[in-house]
């Protein structure tokens, strides 16, 4: 099945006693890039998850975040109180303020927002399933994986219609060719001779060498078989669905550009030139497009 490199999904769950918003996105690379993003008490997972996306994908930009919806952020978090500093910020007090009265609950929370009173530990907090937790996190990257399939399926249609649009100019060329080699055979005639009368008077010239080289300069009937062949190449790629699909097509879509070049170089028609543009142009929105694949 066609892959994309370009996908998006996102899911929320609970973990921990609190509620978690992951989003997930890739784009194309030439190889698996991951980037994550997660609060501080889930850092310890950061391997696991990396992992699990390396598993599912092989090529992309992927950009993995999770945070804590509004109000959760705090259940994520170990907290304890530096009780030695408090004491400390407590004595303080009492020297600046000798007999000062027993700090009531205002003060106390007043306390607790001094600089360090409060540790705030990493790791996982008390509760966490980080069993369910990763099944959500399959959960989001099939989505991601379905994500990117759809837009590999969209991206088989696009390069299938480019293929089409390819070999009815290839037809377009050859019947052009035909109307040409029937209303120019005279001139063409004229032109070969022209060509076998310089090698009469040129020394050591092979006049049968001359004839096919001449051929081989007009005709160009070679190019548009191998276009045909490229694209049918193409077709089946398009139909297996391998993971490495678009840097395959990439190479034929370099040979397809090839022969549309040679063909346009050896045309001396106007109306067969003009289709090798829009051959040209068709192999540029394969190109285009097959970027996208993996």
């Amino acid at each position: 099945m066609l892959e994309s490199m370009s996908g998006v999904a996102s899911r929320t769950f609970r973990a921990g006693g609190a509620s978690l918003v992951a989003q997930v996105r890739s784009v194309n690379h030439r190889f698996l890039d991951v980037h994550l993003r997660l609060p501080r008490a889930l850092l310890t997972l950061e391997g696991a998850i990396e992992s699990s996306i390396q598993k599912a994908f092989v090529r992309g930009r992927v950009d993995f975040f999770i945070e804590a919806a509004p109000g959760s952020g705090s259940r994520l978090e170990q907290a304890h109180l530096n009780a030695p500093l408090i004491e400390r910020y407590r004595s303080f007090l009492e020297h600046l303020s000798p007999g000062h009265e027993q700090p009531g609950l205002k003060e106390a929370l007043q306390f607790l927002a001094l600089p360090g009173a409060v540790i705030l530990e990493p790791g996982l907090p008390e509760g966490f399933d980080r069993d369910r937790f990763f099944q959500e996190i399959d959960r989001l990257l099939a989505a991601l994986k379905k994500s990117r399939h759809e837009e590999g399926r969209a991206i088989g249609k696009a390069l299938r219609r480019h293929l089409d649009q390819i070999m009815r100019t290839v037809r377009q060329i050859r019947g052009r060719l035909k109307q040409v080699r029937s209303r120019r055979q005279a001139e063409l005639k004229a032109e070969l001779l022209k060509q076998l009368e310089a090698v009469a008077v040129t020394p050591r010239a092979d006049p049968g060498a001359i004839v096919l080289e001449w051929i081989d300069r007009t005709n160009v009937t070679e190019e548009l078989d191998r276009l045909g062949m490229h694209v049918e190449a193409v077709r089946r790629l398009l139909a297996e669905g391998d993971h490495d699909t678009g840097k395959r097509i990439e190479f034929f879509s370099q040979e397809l550009l090839r022969e549309a070049n040679t063909i346009a170089s050896k045309a001396r028609d106007f109306e067969i030139r003009t289709a090798c543009v829009e051959l040209k142009t068709q192999v540029e929105n394969i190109k285009e497009q097959v970027r996208n694949l993996c």
